[in-house]
């Protein structure tokens, strides 16, 4: 059984619709898993969501998600961020808005654990940028993997080492106790523009940080033709 986890879509339909894409190629695919933040700073927040809402096995809300449906003070965020939440909350209809509240912190299933920012409070919406973040969440949670996002910037943590990763699959230890974090399908911020999201083998206890090219320019030009900071079309060309 292999498992795909998204995260950060972030209302970019151009990237989000590429995933997907990929995932009808690969047959053996057969669950999706979303860690949050499907909308916020991008151009097509209702379309992402009725996407993820058609395709996704379960999901999780982010702290964008929150904010647009007012459970997260719109405070906390930089003047980019709330522009593009106010914005999108002209955008979206009572039916997305359900769908959001309906989300969870985090969900629980066959041993492994999906949440958007951090296991131990994920309603603070903290980071886990490096494996010194990652240690100190380990004991925060009881099963194999915890599956996270929000930083945008994908990496494998284990214990007790960071595990490098390139391309193609990494062996885990069934025994192990790991923190992936997949990257941002919608807004990556390593400095490669393409999207990235996690692909699990549970057969063979592999994991795959995938990376794909997309229709970027399309995605960035929506931005600006809706008016939202130029910005944060901008940043997509260089994935940061």
């Amino acid at each position: 059984m292999k498992l795909a986890i998204l995260s950060d879509i972030h209302g970019n339909l151009e990237a989000l619709e590429r995933c997907l894409q990929y995932l009808d190629e690969q047959r053996d695919i057969t669950f999706t898993a979303v860690l949050g933040d499907i909308v916020g700073y991008g151009a097509d927040p209702c379309l992402c969501i009725e996407k993820i809402r058609d395709r996704a096995d379960i999901a999780i809300i982010g702290n964008h998600d929150a904010a647009v449906i007012e459970t997260t003070n719109i405070e906390y965020f930089n003047l980019l961020a709330r522009k593009a939440i106010t914005w999108t909350q002209e955008q979206i209809s009572a039916e997305d808005r359900a769908y959001l509240a309906g989300m969870p912190y985090k969900i629980i299933k066959d041993n492994i654990l999906f949440t958007h920012g951090t296991p131990g409070e994920p309603e603070k919406w903290m980071y886990i940028f490096n494996w010194f973040d990652a240690v100190n969440e380990f004991g925060n949670f009881s099963e194999s993997i915890c599956f996270v996002g929000h930083s945008h910037v994908p990496g494998i943590f284990g214990q007790p080492a960071l595990i490098l990763h390139d391309s193609g699959p990494v062996q885990l230890d069934p025994a192990g106790k790991y923190i992936i974090n997949v990257g941002s399908v919608g807004q990556p911020r390593d400095n490669d523009p393409r999207l990235s999201f996690a692909v699990l083998d549970r057969n063979n206890w592999t994991i795959e940080i995938v990376r794909l090219e997309y229709d970027v320019v399309t995605a960035r030009q929506k931005i600006i033709d809706d008016n939202l900071p130029q910005f944060l079309g901008d940043r997509l060309l260089m994935g940061r």
